[in-house]
């Protein structure tokens, strides 16, 4: 009986426990409102009305009972937005502190990826096509991010630049330049072939890249150059004996 009438009095405070509470907050809504709401942020890409639109339902509520770490979270879910600042501002302010995804390079053409090789994926792509593609297989963002980095000083310092870097199916490098170049590293070691190949550079020399339309480095020990189609023919006149005649 005793058990059953403590039952009663637990539930009876917790009725008067959640009433006293929902009068707490509605108080609290109407002493302490949220009257501002701070956005910060060099935007770029991001759509300022959209973030507004987010955050409208923050002006219904008070100072006490927003719930910062949802608004953290909806905020971050925003595909440009790469980290979110959120605190208040005594005694009826909302500070958001908002940084965007900073794009470096495409990712399989739907995606791209920002400063630190991290994927995201905004509603569309279009108007990056001067940042350089990168193709391989889901997870290896990071590790041919790297790469590209690694890929393009080496490039750079021989006066070319990278404009694809694609890892196929069975693993097997592939580069395309700015140039027009195209270049197969192969499955085993494709970043000491490539330092191999821009090693000897000078020697077959800088005036004949424009001449060259691929470059296979799949050799273990060489490699193995294709002329483009329309590069011109070097006439030379020789002797019989086969000296060229000064």
């Amino acid at each position: 009986m005793w058990s059953i009438k403590l039952g009663l009095i637990g539930l009876l405070i917790a009725m008067l426990d959640i009433g006293y509470w929902d009068r707490l907050k509605a108080m609290s809504a109407s002493m302490f409102p949220i009257k501002h709401v701070r956005i910060g942020g060099a935007f770029k890409y991001l759509d300022k009305a959209k973030i507004e639109t987010l955050l409208q339902p923050v002006v219904q509520t008070s100072f006490f009972t927003v719930d910062i770490q949802t608004l953290q979270s909806e905020v971050a879910a925003l595909p440009w937005v790469d980290k979110v600042e959120v605190k208040r501002v005594w005694a009826d302010t909302l500070d958001f502190r908002i940084y965007e995804h900073k794009p470096v390079a495409r990712w399989q053409g739907q995606s791209l990826l920002n400063q630190r090789g991290e994927l995201f994926t905004p509603e569309q792509t279009r108007g990056f096509e001067h940042l350089p593609s990168i193709k391989g297989s889901d997870g290896q963002e990071h590790k041919l991010f790297t790469a590209m980095h690694q890929i393009k000083k080496g490039l750079v310092d021989n006066g070319l630049d990278l404009v694809e870097l694609e890892v196929t199916e069975r693993q097997s490098w592939q580069l395309r330049l700015a140039n027009g170049i195209s270049m197969q590293l192969g499955r085993q070691q494709p970043m000491q072939k490539l330092k191999r190949f821009l090693k000897v550079l000078p020697v077959l020399g800088y005036d004949k890249l424009d001449l060259i339309g691929n470059v296979d480095l799949r050799y273990p020990n060489g490699f193995s150059v294709l002329w483009k189609s329309d590069a011109p023919i070097k006439w030379q006149h020789i002797n019989l004996d086969g000296q060229v005649p000064g």
